[in-house]
């Protein structure tokens, strides 16, 4: 599947235009530990990309004021975290230029919140490709995998959802686009889950995508 079959272009910010996780496992990990004394293990670890810390720790049996607790802290915490790691995908880039110079329409839809995207932005800036951004963090239950997010994007860009496609790299983007009825592109990141690997039998990169306009 190519992007030039999509007037309307739509990516998923971590782990897809850029690797970021890294920067969330550190805050995260060291959020916990700071606030009260507890050492996430890998597993956990590895559910925070489609799971959000409240309910890992939920789990847990961990306090709602001592989850508060540790949201507080890693929300602090974060930003330096991201901007110390957080880079560009590969290609992505020059992907965006390219796709920018073919006059399509594009979207950032991502879980994320406005302290994980400013401290991002900050870094790699963002905004320069993106008209339309949708931090989805702010939207409660309503993020990804809900389709709201996409549809805050289509209407904005005024997309058909035969017009649209998005670029993700997990279950959430996957279900959120199936949802929403648009199509749907896959570019694993560091994070992406061992059975979507398997299931899909074409694996994008930003390079492939560059390649295919």
């Amino acid at each position: 599947m190519s992007l030039s079959a999509f007037p309307a272009v739509l990516f998923d910010l971590d782990e897809t235009l850029a690797h970021s996780a890294v920067g969330w496992d550190a805050a995260n990990r060291e959020a916990a530990l700071l606030a009260i004394g507890i050492n996430l293990t890998e597993s956990e670890m590895a559910q925070t990309v489609h799971i959000p810390l409240q309910r890992i720790l939920e789990a847990r049996e961990v306090s709602c004021q001592d989850v508060a607790q540790v949201i507080a802290t890693r929300d602090r915490i974060l930003p330096a975290h991201l901007r110390e790691h957080a880079i560009w995908a590969d290609g992505a880039e020059e992907l965006l230029e390219r796709l920018r110079s073919l006059r399509k329409s594009l979207a950032l839809v991502t879980n994320s919140h406005d302290v994980a995207f400013s401290a991002i932005d900050a870094k790699l800036n963002i905004k320069n490709y993106f008209p339309s951004i949708v931090l989805a963090g702010h939207f409660g239950r309503r993020m990804k995998p809900d389709p709201f997010p996409i549809k805050v994007a289509q209407e904005v860009l005024q997309a058909t959802d035969a017009q649209t496609v998005l670029v993700g790299d997990n279950h959430n983007d996957e279900q959120a686009a199936k949802n929403a009825r648009v199509s749907f592109i896959f570019t694993p990141g560091h994070r992406t889950p061992q059975e979507m690997m398997e299931r899909h039998v074409v694996h994008h990169t930003m390079r492939s995508l560059l390649a295919s306009l």
